[in-house]
């Protein structure tokens, strides 16, 4: 038996819930596909912060940027603290954080500093919440003995054409491309923790399905893995 369990924003919004989200998985017998969204209200935060750096003046860009990415670091590293019981898996997890963070501060620096955001541009910034709380929620399976990996949705097979904002999926590319990604790790005994939302054009470029696209990737995941 295979299932795609998909939780929303509320469901991942805090360590506690996120820690209920993992009983509830370790509880589902079977081969599991997890597919969550980012933690609630993330998403709107960087669609505000990618519009706010290119219209402040250029001064004021490393300090918005720098202010934003501090606070939202600081949720995810509470709600690690408060998911994430292993102690060994939270020190990865934590590092995990600061890396991803790091990152999605050079790209609001770019478009700051460049005062252009492309609409290419902003898909990759609104996917840093469903990559951050991948993080959360393998952590915290991880900590209750359910072996779990994090995957962006382009890595689990969700390719898509380069309408950015709204991409549509390739369907006859993902008949194959979602189970040459994922059947391997269900195999091992592993469950995938799949960002909700966010796919990629066959070159990789981030792209996003559109708002409550998360529902939409838990679709597309259990049509080409035939789930039960």
């Amino acid at each position: 038996m295979l299932v795609v369990m998909k939780f929303g924003g509320t469901s991942v919004g805090s360590g506690k819930v996120i820690a209920e989200v993992a009983g509830l998985v370790k509880e589902q017998e079977g081969k599991k596909v997890v597919v969550v969204s980012a933690m609630s209200k993330v998403t709107d935060s960087l669609i505000e912060i990618s519009e706010r750096v290119v219209s402040v003046p250029k001064v004021q860009v490393e300090k918005s940027v720098d202010m934003f990415i501090r606070d939202l670091l600081l949720r995810h590293r509470t709600a690690a603290f408060e998911a994430v019981t292993d102690k060994k898996v939270l020190s990865n997890v934590l590092d995990e954080l600061i890396k991803t963070t790091d990152e999605l501060r050079i790209a609001l620096l770019g478009v700051g500093y460049l005062g252009d955001l492309s609409p290419k541009s902003k898909d990759y910034i609104m996917s840093f919440g469903e990559r951050l709380s991948i993080l959360l929620v393998s952590g915290a399976l991880d900590s209750v003995g359910v072996r779990a990996k994090p995957v962006t949705g382009f890595d689990a097979g969700i390719v898509t054409d380069d309408k950015f904002g709204c991409a549509r999926p390739q369907h006859k590319k993902m008949v194959k491309s979602v189970g040459h990604a994922l059947s391997p790790l269900l195999d091992a005994g592993i469950t995938p923790v799949v960002t909700g939302f966010v796919g990629g054009t066959e070159s990789g470029v981030t792209t996003t399905l559109g708002r409550g696209g998360s529902d939409y990737s838990a679709s597309l995941v259990g049509r080409y893995l035939k789930a039960d």
